[in-house]
């Protein structure tokens, strides 16, 4: 009797451990960087079991992984993100939390492709604060300093 009350208890804390969605998976890229509260919780819920929606129709599926690279608040997250067995270096997109929500924005929308920096449309449509992102590119194409 004691064994099998040793083992059931041994099952129940070993896929307690375990137990995490194992299509995604989330970190901080070092101690200074905190993943936002509630982020984690938000890509793993809203996830489509692989990763065509971050790469495309002509991808594997498999295991999304997201690697915050930088965060400011619980507001905002800058993340490198990849496939399966690979990061897409350099690649990167944002979550942002507005009105309480969390959005993650897509790259051809955000980034305004002058110096890797953002559009200051998108800037202004997801309140990004000046604290992550300083500067932003407005529709003629100058670099403006962002005033949220």
């Amino acid at each position: 009797m004691m064994l099998l009350i040793g083992l059931v208890s041994g099952f129940v804390i070993c896929k307690t451990i375990t137990d995490q969605p194992k299509n995604i998976r989330v970190w901080a890229v070092e101690d200074t960087v905190k993943i936002p509260t509630g982020l984690q919780s938000y890509l793993e819920s809203n996830h489509k079991n692989d990763c065509k929606s971050w790469r495309g129709t002509d991808t594997p599926t498999g295991v999304a992984l997201f690697a915050v690279e930088k965060s400011v608040g619980d507001q905002y997250a800058l993340m490198t993100y990849g496939c399966s067995d690979q990061l897409n270096p350099g690649t990167t997109i944002v979550a942002a939390k507005v009105n309480g929500k969390w959005i993650i924005t897509q790259p051809v929308e955000y980034y305004s492709g002058k110096d890797k920096l953002p559009s200051c449309s998108q800037i202004d449509k997801y309140q990004i604060s000046k604290n992550a992102e300083p500067k932003c590119v407005d529709s003629k194409g100058s670099t403006k300093e962002n005033t949220n």
